[in-house]
């Protein structure tokens, strides 16, 4: 195999692995309290924490690891309350995050972008649905010719919170826009747990 194709395809792994956007801070809901979860997908583990601040904000931080994509991302984000938490029945939040990756094994490749999203929910605490869309630029710089990918989610899911534990199930559909190459289509579950102390 030629270098030229081993850095190819190093790069399409990290290409591929940017479809996880961060789905921890896709909740519509912001709560008053610092909270702890994991997310579980088709090809992702995930932890992270979302800390409440000031004003009905959060701050997220999540880490995903791959092991059959050999990927490992980064991403922090910044949430935000758009409708107020008075007890109404509908909620929305919006996100604006910055993400990192890096492949875990053969040459480095790094990636970098910005990802948005926003989250919008009704029903009560115990048993309510949601919907997200989410969006994301990501360039690879290093590891060989840069990679520009564009990573496009809208979701459906149910969440339901009891006593101390929020669940959440989370079905995306999405598209991968990859200059220079053709557009990729994916779907994907993802199991969100998180425990409020």
């Amino acid at each position: 195999m030629t270098r030229a194709a081993a850095v190819g395809m190093v790069l399409g792994m990290a290409g591929a692995a940017w479809a996880e956007l961060p789905s921890g801070v896709s909740s519509p809901r912001v709560e008053d309290r610092a909270a702890a979860y994991v997310a579980l997908s088709g090809r992702t583990v995930g932890a992270g924490a979302l800390l409440p601040t000031a004003g009905g904000e959060a701050w997220g931080l999540q880490a995903d690891v791959a092991p059959a994509d050999a990927f490992l991302q980064l991403s922090a984000a910044r949430t935000v309350r758009l409708l107020p938490d008075d007890g109404r029945v509908t909620r929305a939040t919006a996100q604006v995050g910055l993400d990192v990756l890096a492949t875990t094994r053969g040459p480095l490749s790094l990636g970098v972008g910005p990802s948005v999203g926003l989250a919008w929910g009704a029903g009560p605490s115990w048993l309510g649905g949601f919907g997200t869309l989410q969006a994301g630029a990501g360039i690879f710089p290093v590891g060989g010719a840069p990679l520009f990918r564009l990573p496009l989610r809208a979701g459906l899911g149910v969440q339901s919170r009891v006593g101390p534990v929020d669940a959440r199930l989370l079905l995306q559909l999405g598209l991968d826009v990859n200059v220079g190459q053709p557009a990729t289509a994916r779907t994907d579950a993802v199991l969100v747990l998180g425990f409020l102390p």
